[in-house]
């Protein structure tokens, strides 16, 4: 005989045999692997690999963005500590307890952080919160370039002020081994000189323009703006704040004719700078090089003021001045190839 409930007659009846015992399986009564001891100890072994892998990881980060020079990174890893409290379930207060150590220990490095690097990044960091063309008084005086020793204030550059900012350049060594590496001051204050010389020539066209005593300064990173701002300031800075102009000369607030002249003529007054600083009685071996330079550019300036289009109210003044650069010319190539500084020097005397 064939019992009906464990073989239905019909489809309804099989449909009810089908449907789910209302009470539930009555086997779990007898076992039931979510609260098993093994499944306990399972739970705890996992709480205690994780909390212990936060407290390790989260201190961690906020210590590298130390290091690293971002605040941004330490507010990640306590959002990442407070989300480690809602998803972790931590099973005993002993390792909840561990847990807000952590997240409190992750908070306090955090706030260190961020006193530490924010200013420089949002308005007190001295030269590198102001802009290109921005005149200011710098807290030190006379010779000597490096880091700000203060926060420094923008003024209208028609106030009395000793310095302007005339715009920035990369610090970074792209022939170090580690460029990304912060250099140290010895090695900035090298890549300031040569990179800031060619930000003021563009700025200012015409060195002659510049008020006496405006000498070219710098103001270096420090380690911890690396990461988020690894630049060099460059500023023109007299002694005193008598300045009460902008020394600013470029294409912005000249005319094409004076532009063109300037443009002209730099690289060739700069060849002859460094031809005077080497003094009355240089060395060939510092001469010959400062000569074949000065050459070129003397051909390059000859080249610039022959193929430009004058203004009829110059073009008498400049075709007289290209005659007398063509005939120097030949000059300076003669001094550059000569073999005895006493005649070189002679020449271009």
């Amino acid at each position: 005989m064939v019992d009906a409930s464990t073989n239905p007659s019909s489809d309804e009846d099989r449909r009810d045999w089908a449907r789910p015992d209302p009470e539930g399986d009555p086997w779990h009564q007898y076992w039931d692997p979510a609260e098993s001891p093994e499944a306990d100890d399972r739970r705890a072994r996992l709480t205690r690999i994780r909390t212990a892998v936060y407290l390790i990881s989260a201190p961690t980060a906020v210590v590298l963005s130390l290091i690293i020079g971002t605040p941004y990174s330490a507010a990640v890893s306590c959002l990442s500590s407070i989300g480690a409290l809602i998803r972790i379930r931590v099973a005993g207060q002993r390792s909840r307890a561990f847990l807000f150590t952590g997240l409190a220990f992750t908070l306090v490095l955090a706030v260190i952080a961020t006193v530490r690097i924010v200013p420089y990044l949002h308005g007190d960091g001295g030269a590198f919160a102001l802009r290109t063309g921005d005149c200011f008084n710098r807290p030190e005086t006379g010779a000597g370039t490096g880091f700000e020793t203060g926060k420094l204030v923008a003024v209208a550059c028609t106030q009395p002020h000793n310095a302007e900012i005339v715009g920035s350049a990369s610090a970074i060594d792209e022939s170090a081994t580690s460029p990304t590496k912060y250099p140290g001051t010895t090695r900035l204050s090298g890549l300031a000189a040569t990179r800031c010389h060619s930000v003021s020539r563009a700025y200012v066209l015409d060195p002659l323009s510049l008020p006496p005593g405006t000498q070219l300064r710098w103001y270096l990173p420090r380690e911890p703006q690396w990461q988020s701002n690894a630049s060099i300031v460059c500023v023109l800075a007299a002694d005193q704040p008598t300045l009460t102009r902008s020394v600013r000369e470029d294409a912005t607030d000249v005319d094409d004719a004076q532009l063109d002249f300037l443009v002209a003529i730099r690289d060739f007054d700069d060849a002859v700078s460094v031809l005077d600083s080497l003094g009355p009685a240089p060395s060939w071996k510092d001469l010959r090089p400062a000569l074949e330079a000065a050459a070129e550019a003397h051909g390059t300036m000859w080249n610039h003021l022959v193929l430009s289009s004058w203004p009829s109210t110059v073009a008498p003044d400049m075709t007289r001045l290209t005659s007398s650069v063509q005939a120097a010319d030949a000059v300076w190539q003669q001094a550059s190839g000569a073999t005895d500084p006493a005649d070189a020097l002679g020449l271009v005397s």
